[in-house]
């Protein structure tokens, strides 16, 4: 007598067996290696600097920060960049392409800390907001 052809519920079973114990295994190696904590929450952050502006402009203010901090900035109108120059003279910036300025909200982590101050290139209303993040 001949085993005859497999079952057809087989492979499924077999599918579904490996797949249930994938997922059990990912669940453990996640909860050792201390992924089971819970919700990782962002850092706190803490505003220390806003000015608001119109068109072109260099803001005279300086703003002191640690390391590990943000730019935020809110617009109605075009900007075209955005530059912040650390007291030292090192400066960077966040710049739109010529058919495409910044969007109207945006932002940019900034890891070294300083007294910066900014200047802006466009047209119509801007606001930009620093935040210190309290790294631990």
């Amino acid at each position: 007598m001949s085993a005859g052809p497999p079952h057809p519920a087989l492979p499924y079973r077999t599918a579904l067996a490996v797949a249930v114990g994938s997922a059990v295994c990912v669940m453990v190696i996640t909860i050792l290696a201390g992924g089971g904590r819970g919700v990782i929450h962002p850092p706190a952050e803490s505003l220390v600097y806003t000015v608001e502006g119109q068109g072109t402009a260099d803001v005279k203010d300086e703003f002191e920060v640690r390391d590990g901090w943000e730019l935020r900035w809110d617009k109605t109108g075009k900007i075209d960049e955005i530059r912040w120059t650390r007291d030292s003279g090192e400066s960077r910036a966040s710049q739109g392409l010529p058919a495409q300025p910044l969007h109207d909200h945006g932002s940019v982590n900034v890891a070294r800390g300083g007294k910066y101050r900014f200047s802006v290139k466009g047209t119509g209303h801007w606001k930009i907001n620093v935040y210190q993040f309290d790294v631990k």
